[in-house]
């Protein structure tokens, strides 16, 4: 994941909602030693590893080609269907193929569904060694350790 990659997914359209994604409201927000980028990170995916694609569309409802529970509860209801529009799923908890997301969609059949997340990146100390820290819903995913660089000899 980069910076880059920042609103991947078109999320501005759910920051902008009441609470943000997970309590952030902008795309990027900056911190002291932290960085939080919201983001589509990767295309929900069957036990096969093909994508989960939208196979039709009625008003407020997507069905999909395989049954999903990763739009379950609050902190996990944003989507983005084919990285071009992004939504909130309104429906309660469970395994489904038929998701009732917060607005009519534009020709989302044969797209794939991204996750959106905010991702925070955040400067640390583990053992004593300063890390570059990755987490998503407050659990840290990935850390790597920072090497010290010798400076360059001036001219």
């Amino acid at each position: 994941m980069e910076l880059s990659q920042a609103g991947f997914g078109t999320v501005k359209d759910v920051v902008s909602l009441p609470g943000g994604v997970n309590g952030f409201t902008s795309v990027v927000t900056p911190a002291s030693k932290a960085v939080t980028i919201v983001t589509a990170n990767g295309r929900l995916i069957k036990r096969n590893g093909s994508p989960v694609r939208v196979t039709s569309s009625v008003n407020d409802q997507i069905t999909l080609n395989y049954s999903v529970d990763e739009c379950d509860g609050e902190t996990h209801k944003f989507l983005s269907i084919g990285a071009r529009a992004s939504y909130t799923v309104n429906q309660p908890a469970g395994d489904s193929t038929v998701l009732r997301i917060n607005k009519v969609p534009t020709n989302p059949v044969g797209h794939c569904l991204y996750k959106i997340v905010a991702i925070t990146y955040s400067l640390g100390l583990v053992s004593g060694k300063s890390v570059l820290q990755m987490s998503i819903w407050g659990r840290v995913l990935r850390s790597w350790q920072m090497r010290s660089r010798k400076p360059e000899a001036s001219e």
